[in-house]
């Protein structure tokens, strides 16, 4: 009947509409459409292909339709339908390229047999070139050695801290080894009994190259700025004279000293945005230990995006050193901090996702300082 087709429904005719396929992605409705066997999605008026991942992680003591699983515990990851897994025991990795979907490399390790295979692991991770998308699946058990290397994951942008890596524990993860965290990362881990895990995104191909280059030429050219800072003990020495009671701490950006030149730890934070010095503050770690306690808190409530810069000034040992680990907010392990009786120590930390190329610490013992770092920050 005229222009269009239409369908009898109780004695009437009623036309025929166009049916539209849509899906969520990045918290927006967007429409999708099937053509030559590939799925695509309309973005800023163009229709770019997409993949479907699921994943789901088996423990060895889980339960599914009501029956432990023991022996038939399995992992699956499947992409646009189709499973890669190769269903070993441990971690199940795929990797696949962000720009063309293709699943290029299927690995498993052993991490329950073998510290070589958690060691393995460990390499293959940091081994991935930037721009993959890396599917990870744990079956029966990973958690004997595994546990030792949990902190690998920081290279798929994810923090070892949220992952509860158990005995016989469960764990499906969907990580990025690239430049940027996009939003479709997903990750569940439950522990024995608990499970089986599984997570499913929808992944955009295509984009994550030109992303990162049109970040490249922003930040070349935003205006860079100097960060100097040094740091001085209580018997450093200076032109070769014994500082005692004349020890510093400078803190400069751009020239301009910012320290508040008092004992223990001198804090300055820093927009990574502006540029800008929003906030002085010094804690006296060597004469209460209730300083301590308030530059640990002090830390821990920074907002992300923030460069922060810490120079001891005279000691902040005596109890300072029992809030060692909060430097792990900055990037840094404390590992490598030696703080020490009357030692000097500069960091330029970083609060925020990426940890940045531009981080820098020093520290030197007693009668070695003073301590100084320099840093050129974009």
């Amino acid at each position: 009947r005229g222009k269009g087709w239409f369908y009898r429904w109780r004695r009437r005719w009623k036309k025929i509409r166009r049916v539209r396929l849509t899906c969520r992605i990045r918290g927006r409705r967007r429409r999708v459409r099937r053509r030559r066997r590939k799925w695509l999605v309309r973005v800023k008026r163009r229709w770019r292909r997409f993949i479907r991942v699921r994943l789901e992680s088996q423990g060895f003591v889980d339960k599914k339709r009501g029956r432990t699983l023991l022996g038939r515990s399995r992992a699956y990851i499947r992409v646009n339908g189709r499973d890669y897994s190769p269903h070993r025991r441990g971690f199940n990795v795929v990797l696949v390229n962000r720009r063309t979907g293709r699943v290029f490399r299927r690995q498993s390790f052993d991490t329950h047999g073998s510290r070589y295979q958690a060691k393995k692991f460990k390499k293959f991770i940091y081994g991935i070139k930037s721009g993959t998308i890396v599917l990870v699946a744990i079956q029966d058990e990973a958690y004997r050695y595994g546990r030792y290397y949990k902190y690998v994951f920081r290279r798929l942008k994810i923090h070892p801290r949220r992952i509860r890596l158990g005995y016989r524990s469960s764990l499906a993860l969907i990580g990025y080894v690239g430049g940027h965290r996009p939003s479709w990362l997903r990750y569940m881990s439950r522990r024995q009994k608990r499970g089986p895990s599984s997570v499913v995104s929808r992944i955009p191909l295509g984009r994550g190259m030109r992303r990162r280059r049109r970040l490249r030429r922003i930040r070349r050219r935003r205006r860079r700025l100097l960060r100097r800072i040094r740091r001085q003990g209580f018997v450093d020495k200076v032109r070769g004279r014994t500082l005692y009671g004349r020890s510093r701490a400078y803190i400069r950006v751009n020239g301009r000293d910012y320290s508040l030149h008092r004992r223990g730890f001198n804090v300055v934070l820093v927009s990574r945005r502006t540029g800008r010095v929003f906030r002085r503050v010094s804690f006296d770690t060597h004469g209460s230990r209730n300083q301590a306690k308030r530059f640990k808190n002090f830390i821990y409530r920074i907002r992300s995006g923030t460069i922060v810069l810490v120079a001891v000034q005279d000691e902040a040992y005596r109890y300072g050193r029992y809030y060692k680990y909060v430097f792990k907010r900055l990037q840094m392990l404390p590992r490598r901090i030696k703080l020490s009786y009357r030692g000097s120590l500069a960091v330029i930390g970083y609060v925020g996702r990426v940890r940045q190329r531009w981080l820098r610490y020093r520290f030197r013992p007693q009668k070695r300082g003073p301590s100084s770092v320099v840093s050129r920050i974009p």
